[in-house]
């Protein structure tokens, strides 16, 4: 089941013995828990009826504080974080412990909540998560319309209003992480102050961008002829600590997006056909447009190629980073206008 499906269960009143909670967003994942915890154990008696597991932790230890029994209450919770047998990579005795969970799950006392609780997504080959499938939740990344949804209701918190553009414009920005987009909303409606419309002049001001929305605009000042402020820009993200070598594949990875948008524009296709084709947003979508419509398909080819083997000289090492993303830069001035 989805997050959605899973509080509907829980304004029914049924809860289930066991959870497996994992997927990319984490802020509703620990929303979740935090719901889950407010609706099973009662105010004052938490401290007696919570178990939280952590690190290297054998099945016979989950099985045993699962299998305690509650004080006072109708059930105890007992959290595992990234148990072993449930993460990629291999635990020792990691195999047993996965023998000892499987043969125990289907007896579960109903006198527990068990959550297996997973930063990211779980490892769906091994044998405790397909022993988990029914018990699955998972917690994906919220598709366009139900996050502009979500950005309305936090902005609504503060007193403030959002609109579609300005929504646009913070994703764009920030991305999709929603615990910093809820910092961000609280922040620019702070700024606007109450009853007031959060605007997408607003994000561009005080949104500081993420890397992959900076190279965007990179990419963008170079299509426009302007090389000093791309430059600029690139220094930025320099100083704040990024990696020559991703700098250099978030470029890659924008020119090619620049390539396929460009072909979709040459085939006819709408801004919505290119946004679901490339899986950005929409406001992604219309930028990539008006970039590729300012290029030939040609040089735009040739530009990708000089990235991809730019990116293979830094690897095999003909090349050191900084040369080759300077001269990238330079190849990208001239040979995308």
């Amino acid at each position: 089941m989805d997050w959605k499906e899973l509080y509907a269960s829980w304004d029914r009143g049924e809860y289930k013995s066991v959870y497996l909670f994992h997927g990319e967003e984490e802020y509703i994942k620990k929303s979740a828990l935090e719901r889950l915890r407010g609706d099973i154990l009662p105010a004052g008696l938490e401290a007696l009826n919570e178990t939280i597991l952590e690190g290297a932790v054998s099945a016979d230890r989950v099985i045993e504080a699962a299998e305690t029994l509650p004080m006072m209450c109708d059930r105890r919770l007992v959290v595992v974080k990234d148990w072993g047998p449930l993460m990629s990579g291999k635990a020792k005795g990691e195999a047993d412990d996965a023998d000892r969970f499987v043969k125990w799950l289907p007896g579960a006392p109903e006198s527990c909540t068990l959550v297996f609780y997973c930063r990211g997504k779980a490892d769906g080959v091994k044998k405790s998560t397909k022993a988990l499938k029914q018990s699955e939740v998972l917690f994906s990344q919220l598709d366009d319309a139900t996050l502009a949804k979500w950005l309305r209701a936090r902005a609504k918190e503060h007193g403030s209003l959002i609109g579609p553009d300005a929504c646009d414009a913070l994703v764009f920005a920030a991305g999709r992480d929603l615990t910093r987009l809820a910092g961000e909303i609280g922040k620019l409606a702070s700024y606007t102050g109450k009853g007031s419309e959060i605007s997408a002049d607003d994000v561009r001001s005080l949104v500081t961008p993420t890397a992959e929305s900076t190279v965007f605009e990179m990419i963008d000042a170079l299509t426009a002829g302007r090389f000093a402020q791309a430059q600029n820009l690139l220094k930025g993200l320099i100083v704040m600590g990024e990696n020559r070598v991703r700098i250099l594949y978030m470029i890659t990875r924008q020119v090619r997006l620049l390539c396929l948008a460009r072909e979709l524009l040459f085939a006819k296709k709408t801004q919505a056909d290119i946004q679901s084709a490339l899986g950005v947003t929409s406001y992604g979508a219309k930028r990539l447009m008006e970039q590729a419509r300012r290029m030939k398909q040609d040089s735009l080819e040739a530009a990708y190629n000089e990235c991809v083997d730019a990116e293979f000289a830094v690897k095999s090492g003909r090349w050191r980073d900084e040369a080759a993303l300077d001269r990238i830069m330079l190849l990208l001035r001239s040979g995308l206008r």
